[in-house]
C-alpha cells in the first residue's frame, strides 16, 4: 500500500515522540515505513488513520507499534575490541571484583544477543580472574523484544557467531517448523531483562550505580540535544573508574575530563566536572561492504579502493563463507566475484536472490564478450552492476562512484502533482519510444520490455556500457522483448523494432518527409558519454517526434536536459524511474528537478502506463 508525505511525516513524528529517535539523519528510515505499512496490511486496514485507531485502543497493537519504530539491529559478540577492553578493565579490578559482582547494565537490548554474549563471556572468565559473580540488567524500549530476550530461543543460523569455547552454555532443541539453540540457565540467571525508556529514571530505586555501562549503537539515531539527555543520565549510572561502552560509530568528538578514552569508543568514567560536560558524537555511520572473491589480491585492491571511500570492509573468499556473514550481519553492498571455488557467483546470487537476499551486488569478474549474456542474465536476477576486473584496475574511481551512488540512502521523497508536468493527449499517436538507462539499466530494461505486446512503435535503447558488450545487449533485450533487432543504424525506423547503440558512437533521429530515420554519428562525448542519452533527447525534440521518452535509473544527468526539450515540444509523454525501485536515482531526480517529467513510477507501473498509451493511439 502506498503512503502519502504526510502520513510518512506523522510516522517518524511518532517515531521521535514515543522513542525519541530523529527522522533527520542517515539512518534507514524507509525500514521503520515498512515495519508499519506491514501491520496495517497485516491488520487489513485502508489508511495508516484508520490503523493508529486501533493503536490508540489495542495494548497489544500498540506494543506491535512500538516495536516497528524500533531499530533491530543486533548480533552476537559484535565489536570484538570491545570484549578486549573489558577483559583488562575487569582484570585491572579483579581485587575489587573478588569482594563484590561485576554489575553491568546493556541498554537498548533488542532481543537479547549482546547481553548473553556479556554472560557467556564473564562465565569464561570468572574462574580465571577470580570473580565473586556478576549481574548483568539488560532493557529496551520494545516490549516485544524484551520478552523475546527472556525467551533466549535463536535460530541454529547463529551458532557461527557465538566462539566454540561458549557452546557448552547452549542448549540445542528442534520442533516441527525449524531447530534452535537456547541459552542455559546457568547464564539466564545472571539476567535481568525489563522494559525501559532511556528518557525515564532507571526504575529499581534501589540499585546502585553500575560498574560497566554498554550502549552501542544508540545515540546515533538523536539529535545532539538529544544525546546531552541521554548521556547525563548514562553518566549518572555510572560507578567513579566505572566503564562506558559505546558504539564504534559514536566515538565522542569532544574531549571531557570526566570521560578518559581507553579506545575504541570505550571510555573510564569520573564524575569530576560532571555539570559542565558537553557530549559530541560522530555520527557519521559508515557503510560495510562484504567482498567475496577467491583472489587475495583482488581482495586488497578492492579493499583499498572501498576504504578510500569511507567504507567498512568485510572479506571472504567462497560462497559458503558469504552465506555465513550474511545471516549474522548487515551489509550495504557486495562485490562479487563469479568465478568462486565451489559454488560459483551467479549461483550463489540466484540462490540467496530466492531466499530474500536484499542487499545490492556489483559483480567484479574475469569475463569475456563471448560470456556477455550470462553476465545480463546475471543482472537481470539480482545484481545491480558490472564491472571487469580489468576495468577496475584502468578505472578504480568510477567503480568507486558506482559504489558510493548504489549505498547512497534513499530519502523515500514522494513528488508531488505539482512537480509533473500536465501531458494532453488529445490525437496522441508515439512514433517512437526512446529510452534511458546507466546503472542498474540492463536489469530495468529486461523488466520493461519483456514480452512486449505488438504492435509497438520503434524501441531506441541508450544504455551506458562497455562497447564490447553492447551487441549482447541488444540481443538479449531483443530475446526478451520479442522485438525484431534491427543492426542498420542509419535506416528508417521500423515498428515492432529495437534499435540498440552497439559501440562508441551516438544514436540520433531524424526526419526525413513524413518517417523518422535513426542515424549514427561519432560527435565528441557529452557530459563523458558516448552514446548519450541527451544526444538521442535532443535530435527526437528537434525532429518533432511524438515519442514516450523514459529515463531509468543511473547516475548523473544525461538525458535530463534532453528530455525538457522533449517535454517544451509537446510532443513527447516524458517518464521516469521512482527512487525506490532505481538502482541509482540520479538521471531520474535531474529530470524531476528540471521539471520535465509528466508521470513517476516503478518498472512495472511504467511498463503498464506506456502500455496503456500505446493501445490508446490505436
Amino acid at each position: 500500500m502506498g503512503l502519502s508525505q504526510k502520513e510518512i511525516d506523522i510516522i517518524y513524528h511518532l517515531a521521535e515522540k514515543l522513542t525519541g529517535s530523529s527522522h533527520k539523519g542517515n539512518y534507514k528510515k524507509e525500514a521503520i515505513i515498512g515495519n508499519v505499512k506491514k501491520r496495517i496490511v497485516a491488520l487489513k486496514k485502508k489508511s495508516l488513520q484508520e490503523y493508529l485507531q486501533i493503536v490508540s485502543r489495542d495494548p497489544i497493537e500498540h506494543k506491535n507499534f512500538l516495536s516497528a519504530l524500533t531499530n533491530h539491529t543486533t548480533s552476537w559478540f559484535r565489536e570484538s575490541p570491545h570484549f578486549e577492553v573489558l577483559y583488562k578493565y575487569i582484570k585491572d579490578n579483579k581485587t575489587k571484583f573478588a569482594n563484590k559482582p561485576v554489575r553491568i547494565w546493556s541498554v537498548a537490548c533488542s532481543t537479547g544477543q549482546e547481553p548473553y554474549s556479556l554472560a557467556l563471556f564473564l562465565e569464561n572468565i570468572k574462574h580465571e580472574l577470580g570473580l565473586t559473580d556478576y549481574k548483568i540488567y539488560a532493557s529496551d524500549i520494545d516490549q516485544k523484544s524484551v520478552e523475546a530476550s527472556m525467551q533466549a530461543h535463536y535460530p541454529t543460523e547463529e551458532l557461527v557467531a557465538i566462539p566454540s569455547q561458549f557452546h557448552q552454555w547452549l542448549e540445542l532443541s528442534h520442533n516441527k517448523i525449524n531447530s534452535c539453540f537456547s541459552i542455559t540457565m546457568q547464564i539466564k540467571k545472571h539476567c535481568k531483562f525489563f522494559v525501559h525508556n532511556l528518557f525515564l529514571k532507571f526504575p529499581y530505586k534501589n540499585e546502585q550505580p553500575f560498574d560497566i555501562l554498554v550502549c552501542r549503537n544508540v545515540l546515533i539515531y538523536f539529535e545532539p540535544n538529544v544525546v546531552q539527555q541521554v548521556m547525563k543520565t548514562l553518566c549518572s549510572n555510572i560507578l567513579d573508574d566505572g566503564l562506558l561502552i559505546l558504539g564504534h560509530s559514536e566515538a565522542l568528538t569532544k574531549k571531557n575530563d570526566h570521560l578518559v578514552s581507553l579506545g575504541h569508543a570505550c571510555y573510564k568514567y569520573s564524575s569530576s566536572a560532571i555539570h559542565n560536560a558537553e557530549y559530541k558524537i560522530s555520527k557519521e555511520i559508515k557503510k560495510t561492504a562484504l567482498i567475496i572473491d577467491d583472489s587475495a589480491t583482488i581482495r586488497l585492491a578492492l579493499t583499498k579502493i572501498l576504504v578510500s571511500a569511507g567504507m567498512n570492509v568485510v572479506e571472504c573468499a567462497d560462497a559458503e563463507s558469504a552465506s555465513v556473514k550474511i545471516r549474522l550481519h548487515q551489509f550495504d553492498i557486495i562485490i562479487l566475484d563469479l568465478n568462486l571455488p565451489g559454488e560459483n557467483g551467479s549461483s550463489w546470487l540466484k540462490r540467496s536472490r530466492s531466499i530474500g537476499l536484499k542487499t545490492p551486488v556489483v559483480i567484479v569478474s574475469d569475463s569475456s564478450p563471448k560470456e556477455a549474456e550470462n553476465i545480463f542474465g546475471i543482472l537481470e536476477c539480482g545484481a545491480q552492476d558490472f564491472m571487469t576486473k580489468k576495468q577496475l584496475s584502468e578505472k578504480p574511481d568510477k567503480f568507486s562512484e558506482v559504489v558510493k551512488s548504489i549505498t547512497e540512502d534513499k530519502n523515500v521523497i514522494l513528488f508531488t502533482k505539482s512537480l509533473l508536468r500536465t501531458f494532453f493527449f488529445d490525437d496522441f499517436k508515439p512514433e517512437v519510444i526512446l529510452i534511458g538507462a546507466s546503472t542498474g539499466g540492463p536489469g530495468a530494461l529486461a523488466q520493461l520490455l519483456e514480452r512486449f505486446p505488438l504492435p509497438c512503435p520503434p524501441v531506441i535503447v541508450i544504455q551506458h556500457i562497455n562497447s564490447d558488450y553492447a551487441k549482447a545487449l541488444s540481443r538479449r533485450l531483443s530475446d526478451v522483448s520479442g522485438l525484431m533487432q534491427i543492426d542498420n543504424l542509419n535506416s528508417p525506423l521500423l515498428p515492432n523494432s529495437i534499435y540498440i547503440a552497439q559501440g562508441d558512437y551516438h544514436l540520433e533521429i531524424v526526419r526525413r518527409g513524413n518517417s523518422l530515420h535513426i542515424r549514427t554519428n561519432e560527435d565528441a562525448k557529452q557530459s563523458g558519454h558516448r552514446p548519450c542519452i541527451d544526444k538521442l533527447f535532443l535530435s527526437a525534440a528537434k525532429a518533432q517526434a511524438s515519442s514516450i521518452s523514459i529515463l531509468l535509473t543511473g547516475m548523473g544527468e544525461d538525458g535530463a536536459a534532453g528530455m525538457l526539450e522533449l517535454a517544451n515540444s509537446k510532443k513527447s509523454y516524458t517518464m521516469v524511474q521512482d527512487e525506490l525501485s532505481s538502482v541509482v536515482f540520479g538521471m531520474p531526480r535531474s529530470a524531476i528537478e528540471r521539471k520535465a517529467v509528466s508521470f513517476i513510477g516503478d518498472i512495472k507501473t511504467l511498463r503498464d502506463e506506456v502500455i496503456k498509451r500505446v493501445r490508446e493511439s490505436k
